[in-house]
């Protein structure tokens, strides 16, 4: 099962930055898990494609299909929860 995180962002975004720090030591947390960060002005495809209408944006993947998106910010815990869901098989949702 490969697991795939994407941070949809923008420079000017006060949230965005907000959750950065969390991005970055989950990242290091879970090196089994790939995490991107996507800025929309440098690329803003993943708006269109996602139908993503706010951010910060986090999307969810699993074997390269979406299983769930987030729009805002997240806490550390509440990270956490999603991955646990993702590794142990939990209840898979779109919120």
């Amino acid at each position: 099962m490969k697991i795939k995180i994407i941070d949809v962002w923008a420079e000017w975004c006060a949230p965005c930055k907000k959750f950065t720090p969390i991005f970055h030591a989950l990242e290091e947390k879970y090196p089994d898990i790939e995490f991107v960060k996507v800025n929309v002005d440098e690329d803003s495809s993943l708006l269109r494609e996602f139908n993503i209408r706010g951010i910060p944006a986090i999307i969810f993947l699993v074997d390269g299909s979406v299983v769930r998106t987030h729009i805002g910010i997240l806490s550390m815990g509440q990270m956490e929860q999603h991955i646990s869901d993702l590794l142990y098989g939990e209840s898979v949702y779109t919120n």
